[in-house]
């Protein structure tokens, strides 16, 4: 089995002829662990491998594909294909190993004087190689279930709906995007509103600057005003008293006035009687 990268991640292609080497599955992914090339984890809902021996603490999620490498959807599945296809390939290898066994077998039986441990020999090479065929035709279609089940899971992983689990607590990439879309949206409205409010606040602190500035404007007139009154309460005594004054002095005339009318009358009278002048 090796490693075939591809546009949307890895592979995993089983190579005919070579054993010994497949993803041995860690579970779930542990800061403290040691993994090898082709240990298989979990870790954000999705599945990684790795591809470097002595791995120790590189998170999936954050490595920049010098460590780890992520499992794309149809990994396991093509896997399966090409197991069940090299079972199939065996089955023919096996099946062609039976025909040469059973023409030896027939050889051997026209010449069952000298050849007849061989015949027996071949008869039971030929069963056996029967029983391995069928045996890996079941390992083929087997395969190729469990390839058509990865197939299945794998585009569940890929395209479940938002909030339809795939598996217990566990979501598909589509509902991850469209999380994050709904989170971007989220930030995106919360940005513009604390701009609005940024706005609304310097408004705010400008209308207050010119509130104080009117203030201290309206305490200047009210001192204005305020000295302006004093100043016309005092004009207005002053008026007060220069009114007394005229009108006593008013009354000092209406008095003479009154006296040269009563002397007149009294000339007029002296007048009157005689002529009599005083």
């Amino acid at each position: 089995m090796k490693i075939v990268h591809v546009d949307s991640g890895i592979k995993l292609q089983v190579v005919k002829g070579v054993k010994g080497d497949g993803i041995i599955w860690q579970g779930e992914w542990s800061a403290e662990a040691t993994y090898d090339q082709l240990h298989a984890v979990s870790r954000g809902g999705a599945s990684w491998i790795s591809v470097q021996n002595q791995n120790i603490g590189h998170d999936p999620l954050t490595d920049d594909g010098t460590w780890w490498e992520c499992m794309v959807a149809d990994s396991l599945a093509e896997g399966y294909r090409d197991e069940a296809l090299t079972y199939r390939n065996q089955a023919e290898d096996f099946a062609e190993s039976a025909a040469s066994s059973a023409e030896s077998a027939a050889t051997s039986a026209s010449n069952a004087a000298e050849s007849e441990e061989n015949a027996a020999t071949s008869a039971a090479n030929a069963a056996t190689s029967e029983t391995n065929a069928a045996i890996s035709a079941q390992n083929a279609a087997e395969s190729e279930s469990n390839a058509s089940a990865s197939e299945t899971k794998a585009r569940q992983w890929a395209e479940n709906p938002e909030d339809e689990p795939v598996e217990p607590g566990q979501y598909s990439a589509l509902h991850h995007k469209e999380k994050a879309i709904d989170a971007q949206m989220r930030a995106e409205t919360a940005e513009a509103n604390a701009l609005e409010s940024a706005n609304n606040a310097a408004t705010s602190e400008a209308n207050a600057a010119t509130s104080a500035e009117n203030a201290a404007t309206s305490e200047a007139n009210a001192k204005t005003s305020e000295i302006n009154a004093a100043i016309s309460e005092a004009n207005a005594l002053e008026s007060a008293n220069n009114a007394e004054a005229y009108k006593n002095e008013a009354q000092y005339w209406a008095n003479i006035a009154q006296d040269v009318v009563f002397t007149a009358e009294v000339l007029q009278r002296l007048e009157t009687m005689g002529g009599i002048l005083i």
